[in-house]
């Protein structure tokens, strides 16, 4: 993917957008947590939806600004959910042995990174914390094998790489 058309990249994300809809189907079928299906999930697959779209019309400028506003908004809202903290989110956090208060400063961190990469003077430092948070969390996920947390981390280092390209040409 990383080498290939921007059409290709925006047909292969487009299809692949078709897991976690088939996640959250599942999920909610075994009468499972709504906000997990809905709000992990299903945000998964329209993020990927919107990124797939204008790689498929081949519009770079286009992909870029929505690479990087993706990116603010997914940062944002991942540190608000982990800043939170539901007792889930804390369990969650302990199960991968860390302290359960972690989730707070995995939070900070994502709502700061989602800050910086929305202000152009600072977006190269955002990029490179958000990259930094999501290499932690894929490592912390597949020592764990918790490998469900892997096609929303697979959207983040999809979309930090696009904004990474496109922001250094």
């Amino acid at each position: 993917m990383a080498w290939g058309t921007a059409h290709g990249v925006g047909i292969i994300l487009l299809v692949e957008a078709i897991i976690p809809v088939g996640d959250m189907l599942i999920i909610l079928a075994a009468k499972g947590s709504t906000k997990s299906a809905f709000g992990m999930h299903g945000l998964t697959a329209v993020l990927m939806v919107l990124a797939a779209i204008p790689m498929m019309l081949e519009c770079p400028e286009m992909v870029h600004a929505l690479s990087i506003w993706l990116l603010v908004a997914a940062f944002f809202g991942a540190g608000v959910f982990n800043a939170i903290g539901t007792s889930g989110t804390q369990s969650g956090f302990a199960r991968w042995g860390y302290p359960r208060w972690w989730n707070i400063v995995t939070g900070g961190l994502e709502i700061m990174s989602a800050v910086l990469i929305a202000l152009p003077v600072s977006r190269i430092v955002g990029l490179t914390l958000a990259a930094v948070i999501t290499a932690a969390a894929v490592l912390t996920v597949l020592r764990h094998r918790d490998f469900s947390h892997l096609v929303p981390l697979g959207v983040f280092v999809a979309l930090i790489a696009l904004a990474v390209a496109e922001t250094s040409s």
